[in-house]
């Protein structure tokens, strides 16, 4: 739903299944070709709920992402980038008010200020599906409550680092032989 006065990742419970839900920060004051080091999305639970929730989070392959419309399938037909986060096995959201984060997305976020044409004050898109339920404030329900998008980053060189790898429960990760 439009300008929702919550966020119901992502079984809406109204019949309709489960959704996509997007999440547009504006303003970024990133700059081209910093190095991630740290990012999160912070939700405030607005309803308590502990039933099982695997998520996953997506960012719009985007220079700069426009404003959601009221178009069908506005969130889901965006163009997004090859890395996604997968939230699995979510913890309870067992407190009004309580504060969770997600896994860490520096890869998304990396891949959007690696662009050419990203420049400091644009906007990011994120798109979270899945199956489960966890409801989160949203900007207008309770604006000061509105989930965060907090990024660590520094300028310089890159340090070479060993690859991280987050496979589900049901995938094996390497070396095979």
């Amino acid at each position: 739903m439009f300008n929702s006065s919550d966020l119901e990742l992502v079984d809406d419970l109204t019949g309709g299944g489960n959704q996509t839900v997007g999440l547009r920060f504006t303003g970024v004051d990133i700059p081209y070709g910093a190095y991630i080091t740290n990012a999160y999305l912070e939700f405030e639970t607005d309803e308590a709920y502990s039933g099982a929730t695997s998520l996953v989070v997506r960012v719009e392959d985007s220079d700069d992402a426009i404003a959601f419309s009221q178009t069908v399938n506005n969130v889901s037909s965006r163009l997004y980038a090859v890395p996604e986060v997968l939230w699995d096995n979510v913890e309870a959201w067992s407190a009004v008010n309580g504060h969770h984060q997600t896994p860490d997305l520096s890869s998304l976020l990396q891949s959007v200020v690696d662009r050419a044409g990203w420049d400091v004050g644009g906007a990011i898109v994120f798109a979270i599906s899945g199956e489960g339920l966890r409801t989160a404030e949203s900007y207008e329900g309770e604006s000061a409550a509105a989930p965060l998008l907090h990024v660590e980053y520094r300028m310089g060189e890159r340090v070479n680092q060993a690859p991280v790898v987050n496979a589900r429960s049901d995938l094996a990760v390497g070396p095979f032989q």
